[in-house]
């Protein structure tokens, strides 16, 4: 039976690969003879119609006359018998012949296999079946089809696809591609079902939460369900509810995560504001995981709840949904939750490692001395559009400028406030280092933005400010004003809009600008006290214009400039020492040291006399005329 099976296996490839097959959605068979007979009238069964193609029988036809009869012939005579021959000899047997080579082996089916394809571009279904043949080589019949097999595996690299493979019957969809866009929620709900591994929202999504009209009260209903580990990227848009929803059975949840590994990012919302019914945004359930990384949570009352697994934020706003906020407030604790005995028993767990919430969420949340907070967080108290939120932040890795200048006023004498690493804060305000604080900014490689003065040392404060990049989004900004004591240490600014890196004021103490890159002025001296002492050591100048170390008017004091070095300046405007319009009149206790490839002086013709002056008293020192008039430094 298999072997007769095969033979009708092989006649179907010969018959498939020499016959071509109708294009998808053309006619696979003409019509039959029958079918064109009974169009045009004919009335019976096919064997009717068979027996109706034989013609009648005909009328027999008139004999014919017979025949003359011809004449008898003479009978010959009998030849004599001959005699019989002798017997001869048996002949030897002749010697076996060589063996033939072996034929080549044949060739038949081994296998025979199927896979399902679905066509974007010609909007075709196909059956693919692949016979492997004994030799192993491959033939492959594509039979194409108007609708999905609902046993067939397609594959889906885009969101178009998907959809049209899953409204044409489809059950079973592999998505081949790394990210998927979704713009409704049946897309979302195709996407999460069939394990899109990322998914960015494309649209706003609102949605009427669906559930059996009988359904428990007490039950929770989720309305889209995430069971492969994926990332969702809100993509700065929002997930909810349609307005006007009415009284609801039981509590719906916007997403479920379960059993899987999931991440959240993009700065967008998801928002289960569902009028005066109990709604959740997020619920985890059977040990799924859950790390949000951004974006804005509201929950009635509750914007995530861990059934079962781990919830671990890294950032984001969570706050109550418009209405049961206004409704009832006091729900706010309840905006992160945990199933309790759950809680108890370790099967979940939350960890806030940042975000912004509008309730303390290391106080006591499920209990007496329990709290959601990281290990080695704290929580900042600040105000937000006029409302009181609770900033989680880890002092060795600060993202939230809010969160920053928090710490800052809660700082000990000698903390270290760390950013996080290659961070862009931006500033909604300046940052502003109080009297009496002795604190070190590390910025870990971090970019400090505004729109104003960056950071404010005042007077009686103390900072150091290291491996920074300062950029501002107007012109004129300073990074640095200095009413304290300031030192500065491997940062950098080439925006246009910084004016200088460090402002130093009257009151400032003593200043140390180190190791920088910059290719804006360093420092403004203008109004600096004579007897506040500036070291400028070991900074490298780039750029091609107005590149200086310090600016200056009236009088140059106190000062040392060290192992500095100019690198890629291509005119005249670098130097160390530039004076708005020529107006240098003193220098006093200046000191040039080991400084390359710069100037020491701008435009130094105009200012000859009060350079000549200072090297004459040696309150200029490192630097002298030689013998074309130039100045330049010179060994101390």
């Amino acid at each position: 039976m298999k072997k007769f099976w095969k033979v009708i296996a092989a006649i179907g490839l010969s018959a498939a690969l020499c016959v071509p097959l109708a294009a998808c959605g053309e006619a696979q068979n003409g019509k039959s003879a029958y079918e064109i007979a009974v169009e045009n009238g004919f009335e019976g069964s096919e064997a009717e119609w068979l027996e109706s193609l034989k013609g009648a029988q005909g009328e027999q036809g008139e004999k014919g006359d017979t025949g003359a009869q011809g004449e008898k012939g003479e009978q010959g005579e009998q030849g004599e018998k001959g005699d019989t021959g002798a017997q001869g000899e048996k002949g030897e047997q002749g010697e076996q012949g060589e063996q033939g080579e072996q034929g080549e082996p044949g060739v038949g089916i081994a296998d025979i296999t199927y896979r399902y394809e679905y066509d974007a571009e010609d909007g075709c279904f196909y059956t693919v079946i692949v016979f492997t043949m004994t030799d192993e080589t491959t033939y492959e019949v594509r039979v194409p089809g108007n609708s999905a097999s609902p046993d067939g595996v397609y594959e889906a690299a885009t969101t178009e696809e998907a959809m049209t493979l899953y409204q044409s019957g489809a059950t079973q969809i592999e998505l081949t591609g790394d990210s998927y866009t979704a713009a409704s929620a049946e897309e979302l709900d195709v996407l999460f079902t069939f394990g899109a591994p990322e998914v960015v929202l494309e649209e706003n999504i609102a949605f009427a939460p669906e559930m059996e009209p009988d359904a428990d009260p007490e039950s929770n209903v989720p309305q889209l369900i995430i069971s492969s580990d994926m990332t969702l990227d809100l993509n700065g848009k929002t997930l909810g509810y349609e307005e006007g929803i009415g009284e609801l059975p039981s509590t719906p949840v916007l997403i479920a995560v379960d059993g899987a590994d999931v991440v959240i990012e993009g700065d967008g919302t998801i928002d289960a504001e569902a009028g005066e019914n109990n709604s959740y945004g997020i619920d985890i359930v059977n040990g799924g995981s859950l790390t949000i990384n951004g974006g804005s949570y509201y929950g009635a009352m509750t914007a995530v709840q861990v059934t079962e697994g781990k919830l671990i934020v890294n950032d984001g706003y969570f706050a109550l949904a418009e209405t049961i906020a206004s409704l009832a407030p006091g729900y706010v604790n309840y905006v992160i939750n945990c199933i309790d005995s759950n809680y108890k028993n370790g099967t979940a767990s939350v960890e806030l490692r940042g975000g912004t919430y509008t309730y303390d969420f290391s106080q006591n949340p499920e209990g007496e001395n329990t709290s959601y907070v990281a290990e080695g967080c704290s929580v900042v108290e600040s105000t937000q559009n006029g409302e009181k939120v609770y900033i989680v932040t880890d002092p060795a890795s600060v993202n939230n400028p809010v969160a920053m200048q928090a710490l800052i006023d809660n700082a000990q004498d000698g903390a270290t406030i760390t950013l996080a690493p290659d961070a862009a804060l931006e500033l909604a305000a300046q940052l502003n280092i109080p009297a009496g604080k002795n604190i070190t900014i590390d910025g870990n490689g971090a970019t400090l933005i505004g729109s104003a003065n960056l950071i404010l040392v005042n007077a009686g404060a103390a900072a150091t400010i290291k491996d920074l990049t300062f950029a501002a989004t107007a012109k004129g900004t300073q990074a640095i004003t200095a009413n304290g004591e300031v030192t500065l240490e491997n940062c950098s600014a080439s925006d246009g809009n910084i004016a200088h890196m460090v402002y130093i004021n009257g009151s400032a103490t003593d200043v140390v600008i180190r190791n920088c890159t910059s290719s804006r002025p360093l420092a403004n001296v203008e109004e600096k006290g004579n007897d506040c002492p500036v070291l400028i050591e070991g900074n490298t100048f780039t750029g091609v214009y107005d590149v200086c170390a310090v600016t200056c008017v009236g009088t140059l004091a106190n000062m040392t400039f060290r192992n500095n070095t100019g690198s890629g300046i291509e005119n005249s405007d670098g130097s160390l020492v530039k004076s708005y319009n020529n107006s240098l009149t003193t220098i006093e206790n200046v000191v040039f040291e080991g400084n390359a490839e710069i100037k020491a002086f701008h435009s130094p013709a105009d200012i000859a006399s009060v350079v000549d002056a200072a090297i004459a008293s040696g309150s200029l020192k490192g630097v002298v005329k030689d013998a074309d008039g130039n100045y330049v430094q010179a060994s101390v």
